[in-house]
């Protein structure tokens, strides 16, 4: 796969937008480790799976406590960090998810809300220099009930290069 031209590895690279299908080819070879660095373009899906790996800790007695310590916003930081060129960016909370009721307890969290401005705040003004679009679909029902400061955000980090369009459903 190294040996194949580099307009071809990123015209391939570039049809994948998942990322995490993004992530599992880039460790296939060097070549598309290099060209997954200059993806225009991402979504983010976040999963049941990764809501409750973050309401239940890991527990760090067990010998895989390891594997899974890395939190979904942590892994969002770190990848949408490395791009350079990323143009377009969908994070998305999945359907079963965003209908999915918060206890009360728990619903002021910030967790595993994907437009909390603390977490916007780390990883926009990398990915801000480039981006035109930006979609985040975060949870419903809670989503709505909560104040945000992401447009806010948005515009500090972003110099006008996103277009009026930019989306925020279930948030704003």
């Amino acid at each position: 796969m190294d040996n194949l031209p580099l307009d071809i590895v990123d015209e391939i690279i570039n049809h994948v937008e998942d990322a995490r299908d993004i992530a599992k080819l880039s460790v296939t070879c060097k070549s598309f480790q290099e060209a997954g660095y200059d993806i225009r373009s991402m979504h983010v899906k976040v999963l049941n799976e990764d809501h409750e790996r973050v309401r239940n800790p890991v527990d760090m007695s067990s010998p895989n406590s390891g594997l899974e310590s890395r939190n979904l916003k942590d892994t969002v930081v770190n990848i949408t960090s490395k791009r350079r060129c990323l143009k377009q960016l969908c994070i998305e909370v999945e359907p079963r998810l965003q209908s999915k009721e918060v206890p009360e307890n728990e619903g002021q969290k910030t967790d595993f809300w994907m437009s909390d401005p603390y977490f916007v705040r780390k990883w926009l003004p990398r990915a801000g220099a480039t981006l035109q679009h930006l979609c985040i679909v975060d949870y419903g029902k809670q989503a709505m009930m909560r104040r945000s400061s992401i447009l806010n955000i948005v515009s500090e980090n972003c110099v006008g290069a996103i277009k009026p369009a930019c989306m925020l459903r279930g948030h704003v």
